[in-house]
């Protein structure tokens, strides 16, 4: 079965029956009950209320309708103090889901987390989607806070090179002021979803993405040693009388290609003014670049070294395998 099937069936046979306060055997005499009458109220549609997980053992998945169906059987037909404790699972079930699906969520919409004077920051768009509003309500919520003096530049938000970006505590003040004046119930659910989640997600990403630069940071070293600290295109290396800064750069631009920006295969060492050349070359720091690019550069720009570039600059590809444009 698909991993799409299980969307909506996310209840197991043994919390069902844990909510209900009923064994497992109990469960199964209700469901078979359901299913010996096909005339009677009570009704558990396969694909609507549950779905078979293995159906030669008779193993079923639950969605939250199909565990109140049968909630609701027991409720008419054998009272019990269980009712107000299967509300309230139900309540709690519906929220981790939507919790589960909001840190996923920002999970996949933070590519842009930066770190600036010991503070990590999303851009505009990747906090827009990460809060299911429109840029203009988002500017309106922000507007608003920044009048009442809860918009801090460089605590709460961040203006650099003409983008802005929200802290941690930024996105949580703007989650918190639209979950409470977002007409669309649904839309207020999901931001204050994020508030209360948002913090520990992205809090978790930015350890991760801390982690992530020293190891960058470690194998930007051992680049450079492995090069021998020279530059593999002009042959300059760091000496008394030519005080050279070298630097590793990423043949697959470690912004766009993240999960080679700590591969030593993808750093060959270049002095910082061939590299500051190549990437006005090339268009920009921002700009996406992968080894052919470095290659042609070299070939325009450095033809003498053109045929030993290639050979290093092909070998390390190689060595990478083959990287989509839309990595």
């Amino acid at each position: 079965m698909t991993k799409a099937a299980y969307e909506g069936f996310s209840l197991c046979e043994e919390a069902v029956a844990k909510c209900l306060e009923i064994s497992r055997e109990e469960l199964d005499e209700i469901v078979a009950h359901f299913d010996s009458d096909p005339d009677d109220q009570w009704d558990l549609v396969e694909g609507e209320h549950f779905i078979f997980v293995n159906k030669s053992l008779g193993e079923r998945a639950f969605s939250l309708r199909g565990a109140h169906a049968i909630a609701e059987y027991i409720r008419a037909t054998k009272p019990s103090s269980f009712w107000e404790g299967f509300l309230e699972f139900v309540t709690r079930h519906k929220t981790r889901i939507r919790e589960s699906l909001v840190a996923a969520h920002i999970v996949q919409n933070s590519s842009s987390l930066i770190l600036r004077s010991k503070r990590h920051y999303l851009s505009k768009p990747d906090t827009t989607k990460i809060l299911g509003t429109s840029p203009a309500r988002l500017n309106r919520s922000f507007q608003e806070l920044q009048a009442a003096s809860m918009m801090r530049q460089g605590v709460d938000f961040l203006d650099e090179e003409g983008k802005r970006f929200y802290s941690i505590r930024g996105v949580s003040r703007l989650a918190e002021d639209l979950g409470s004046k977002l007409t669309s119930r649904e839309r207020q659910l999901w931001c204050q979803a994020v508030r209360v989640t948002g913090n520990k997600t992205i809090k978790m990403l930015a350890s991760a993405e801390d982690q992530r630069q020293v190891r960058i940071t470690r194998a930007c070293e051992l680049a450079k040693q492995r090069d021998k600290k020279t530059c593999v295109i002009t042959g300059r290396n760091r000496k008394k009388e030519d005080k050279t800064n070298l630097v590793a750069h990423h043949l697959y631009s470690k912004q766009h290609y993240r999960h080679l920006a700590d591969s030593i295969d993808n750093l060959i060492t270049l002095c910082s003014e061939v590299h500051e050349q190549f990437h006005g070359w090339n268009g920009g720091y921002s700009k996406r670049c992968t080894p052919d690019d470095l290659i042609q550069f070299v070939q325009q720009i450095y033809p003498q070294s053109s045929g030993r570039v290639t050979m290093i600059v092909m070998n390390a590809k190689m060595k990478l395998g083959e990287q989509s444009q839309t990595a």
